[in-house]
């Protein structure tokens, strides 16, 4: 089972089973790339990347269906998140508008496109520390960050009705848990990833992800184990 979690796709009731498997599972990730210490130690300004996120009503014999005031909610809560937290690990935050950017310049839409999806091939492989391409670079080039952070997050909701129609689940949680408590209700769970790139040579510098309730405050959980700015000598 890998601990990361990369662009979603399929539907909302296996990634719902991911989840709780991994909330089972124990995983652990490394969170700082051994072999690029040094670029990490001089980050100090950053540009947050607009979260990918996506919330979905889980349909377990069907697909699922979106919700889009969920994915703003989630978004803009998750947005301001990062921001205060990165300030309070001493990092400046870039005053940059990626929307308005992209909105105007058909080349940098497509630079943000390309670096996700780089970023989610390369979050395919936990066990590795492949850069990501000239997007990274471009794209801190043009914000004047040091580094970029972005996150990917997947959260899945399930009914009242549904819940208490589904019996496997409840069964499949109990087996999985061998009846302990998870921090993740049967009607609800996320799942999300944080990157943070180096803007000169494309290097993962850090990674970390999460999972359990549909909430956009499990992101929060990542800042416990990125270093203050500074702090690394």
């Amino acid at each position: 089972m890998r601990c990361t979690a990369s662009t979603y796709h399929g539907t909302a009731s296996r990634l719902f089973l991911l989840i709780l498997i991994g909330l089972a599972s124990g995983c652990t990730v490394q969170t700082i790339n051994p072999d690029t210490v040094e670029e990490l130690s001089i980050v100090r300004n950053v540009a947050i990347v607009p979260p990918s996120v996506f919330v979905g009503l889980s349909k377990f014999a069907a697909d699922d269906e979106r919700m889009p005031d969920k994915e703003a909610e989630n978004l803009a809560a998750i947005q301001l998140i990062l921001e205060e937290e990165l300030q309070t690990l001493g990092y400046q935050v870039v005053d940059f508008d990626f929307a308005e950017e992209a909105g105007n310049n058909a080349e940098f839409a497509y630079l943000l496109t390309t670096f996700k999806e780089e970023l989610a091939l390369a979050a395919e492989n936990s066990n590795s520390w492949a850069p990501i391409g000239d997007s990274a670079r471009e794209i801190s080039s043009r914000t004047g960050a040091d580094a970029l952070f972005y996150v990917d997050y997947v959260g899945i909701r399930k009914t009242s009705g549904q819940v208490a129609q589904d019996i496997g689940t409840g069964v499949l949680i109990g087996i999985l848990t061998a009846g302990a408590v998870l921090p993740v209700s049967a009607q609800n769970a996320a799942s999300a990833s944080a990157h943070m790139i180096d803007g000169i040579s494309g290097d993962i510098l850090w990674r970390h992800s999460a999972m359990g309730s549909e909430n956009p405050t499990i992101v929060k959980g990542f800042f416990k184990q990125l270093p203050a700015a500074g702090e690394i000598q």
